[in-house]
């Protein structure tokens, strides 16, 4: 990504982190869960790991099917881009990006309680 994001103001590194929030919050769960799991046991097991436990087969198996899915991760795209112009956009203010950032975390942490709920869920199926 080429710009400058944070010449002005550190806050503004955020940014780019908003608008690729979906593939980063992706990775991020899944090599989480590959690594509780213990599906992988080093890093190129890792890399060379390949399953059905990324974010948008969560959201096909918790009932929101194929089409589901794309439309709720279209949804958080636009919430995320449109969080991240409200940022670009403040006056620099420490308490607006405050605030913005903390409706992010907290719709991260809503969707991680979800997709935690629905691995439980799995794993007891399993187990019967």
């Amino acid at each position: 990504i080429i710009g400058d994001w944070a010449a002005d103001n550190p806050i503004d590194i955020i940014i780019p982190l908003l608008i690729f929030g979906v593939p980063i919050f992706d990775m991020l769960t899944t090599t989480v869960n590959r690594i509780a799991d213990k599906k992988a046991q080093s890093l190129v097991g890792l890399l060379e790991y390949r399953g059905r436990d990324h974010f948008h087969y969560t959201l096909s198996y918790i009932g929101l099917g194929n089409k589901g899915a794309v439309l709720f991760i279209y949804l958080m795209c636009v919430l995320l881009g449109l969080n991240a112009l409200l940022l670009a956009r403040s006056s620099w203010d420490l308490m607006s990006a405050g605030i913005i950032l903390c409706i992010n975390v907290l719709f991260f942490l809503l969707i991680s309680l979800l997709i935690i709920v629905s691995h439980k869920k799995e794993r007891g199926k399993d187990l019967q």
